[in-house]
């Protein structure tokens, strides 16, 4: 026993040199092995660099701009179609309101000349009744002898007196309703231009019919319609003036008030508006002014 240990302890160093060995020629093979193994190559060309994303990024910004830019330029000819439209629209509505003022004009020149020949008929009918035998209901007397004394003004038997009362016939009061009538209705019309002229040629012609003070009244509101309001507040005094004892008095009052609202004379207006509650108190004048009153002092 004591030969063997002394034995094996001879020959250990030989085996463990040996197994150094191995161990070794293990090593050496393992590395050799994984050398052969080709190692994992990254292409660097492959990855985006912070340049190319930039380059990618504004190019994307230059397509959203040009379709942003295609879009407003897609607009910008549809306004600009539309516009053409609309402008030629214009044109047609000018042709066309040039072509009613024409009218206008030429019906306002029809109806002034079948005015005048209307008047000229009824002057001549006027002058001739006072001398007519018939219409004073009287014979032809015989011719005045030389000094013999001027024939009485006294009625004639059937009562009628001559003078300025005998000038008004039935004939003229209907052209004088006919006239009124025309003027009116351009008025209602909203004509206000031709219903402005037959008013005034109205009044010019029958200074002193029946529907004078009406037709003063209402030339100064076809004046307000059309935003005359200095033009439409001489109008309306007109009939203060003029027609004193006129029904239309408090209407034209009522109406110079707002003229004068309008033009910015709130002291003015309320004067007026405050005359007319005191002047016509219980009317529909008073009672709109009233409340025109109210509107002016809340603003």
């Amino acid at each position: 026993m004591i030969f063997s240990e002394q034995h094996r302890r001879q020959r250990n160093p030989f085996a463990s040199v040996v197994l150094v060995a191995a161990l070794a020629f293990t090593h050496v093979t393992i590395n050799t092995a994984e050398a052969r193994e080709p190692a994992p190559v990254i292409d660097a060309s492959s990855q985006p660099s912070a340049g190319d994303l930039e380059a990618r990024l504004e190019k994307i910004e230059r397509r959203l701009n040009n379709q942003s830019m295609m879009e407003m330029l897609s607009r910008l000819d549809q306004l600009q179609e539309a516009m053409q439209n609309i402008a030629g629209q214009m044109e047609v509505l000018n042709h066309e309101m040039d072509n009613i003022k024409k009218r206008q004009k030429d019906l306002y020149v029809d109806i002034d000349r079948r005015i005048t020949q209307v008047e000229q008929k009824a002057a001549n009918l006027a002058s001739s009744q006072p001398t007519s035998p018939t219409m004073l209901g009287s014979t032809p007397s015989a011719p005045m002898a030389a000094g013999s004394p001027p024939p009485s003004s006294s009625p004639s038997a059937t009562g009628a007196v001559p003078g300025p009362t005998a000038l008004v016939s039935p004939q003229s009061k209907q052209l004088q309703r006919e006239a009124y009538d025309r003027a009116f209705n351009l008025l209602k019309d909203g004509r206000y231009e031709l219903a402005i002229a037959s008013f005034k040629a109205y009044l010019e012609t029958y200074p002193n019919a029946d529907y004078a003070d009406n037709a003063q009244y209402w030339l100064g509101e076809a004046n307000y319609a059309q935003r005359r309001y200095d033009v439409a507040l001489q109008e309306f005094n007109k009939v203060l003036d003029n027609y004193p004892k006129s029904s239309k008095r408090a209407d034209a009052m009522l109406k110079m008030g707002f003229s004068y609202q309008e033009l910015g004379k709130t002291e003015d207006a309320e004067a007026v508006l405050s005359n007319i509650v005191t002047m016509f108190p219980d009317t529909t004048a008073a009672r709109l002014a009233k409340k025109r009153i109210q509107d002016i002092k809340r603003r």
